[in-house]
């Protein structure tokens, strides 16, 4: 497998660990993992895939990987992009 190999989300997720639901919410949220998009297809360069890894190293577990908007996790992505709730407003 070459860097420049494309791999379906299934296969992705398969590489990364992680769940085929991690990297959708991570395209929906935008920024995290770089994808490709032909007709209603997802593909992943095995590149993206490691250099969003790498961009997550930390040295312990006090650490925590880069809170920018390219690497925020989906969920603090979502909630900087939404205003105010319902809830928030009461």
């Amino acid at each position: 497998m070459t860097p420049d190999t494309y791999l379906t989300p299934r296969d992705a997720a398969r590489y990364l660990r992680c769940s085929t639901s991690t990297l959708a919410k991570l395209r929906v949220a935008g920024g995290a993992i770089r994808f490709t998009r032909i007709g209603k297809a997802i593909r992943y360069r095995r590149a993206d895939l490691d250099e969003y890894m790498a961009s997550q190293l930390v040295a312990s577990t006090s650490e925590t990987p880069p809170k920018d908007e390219a690497h925020a996790t989906p969920k603090e992505t979502l909630s900087r992009r939404s205003g105010p709730t319902e809830r928030s407003v009461r």
